[in-house]
């Protein structure tokens, strides 16, 4: 769920101090609790991306459009791996995780993932 701030004391969706954003005071509600860890493969140069997110559709959606700076000249990209978990705490470490591993390793874990997915 996104949340954009229409008060004088925001701007562009973000509160006029920018350090209390940073501590996460106000960062959106996400009511379903739920936060996604989750992998992409770059069509264009079969490189992953991991990152973490509350709407996993809309972030897709942001790569491919070249609205993520990091990943602007990799598009286009395919969603093959995620997971859920409850809290960004928890999303955010297993990201690191994610990040931390090797390519092959990726490549066998969105394997696993594949073959569990039903359809």
């Amino acid at each position: 769920m996104k949340v954009v701030y229409k008060d004088a004391n925001f701007n562009h969706g973000r509160p006029a101090d920018n350090r209390l954003w940073a501590r996460g005071y106000f960062e959106a509600n996400n009511m379903s609790g739920t936060y996604y860890v989750y992998l992409l493969k770059s069509l264009k140069d079969e490189k992953f991306y991991t990152g973490q997110t509350t709407d996993l559709k809309n972030r897709l959606a942001q790569h491919n459009r070249g609205r993520v700076r990091s990943t602007t000249a990799r598009r286009p990209f395919k969603l093959v791996y995620w997971e859920s978990l409850e809290t960004r705490s928890a999303a955010m470490k297993r990201e690191r995780r994610l990040k931390s591993l090797k390519h092959a390793d990726k490549l066998k874990l969105v394997k696993v993932f594949e073959r569990g997915k039903i359809g």
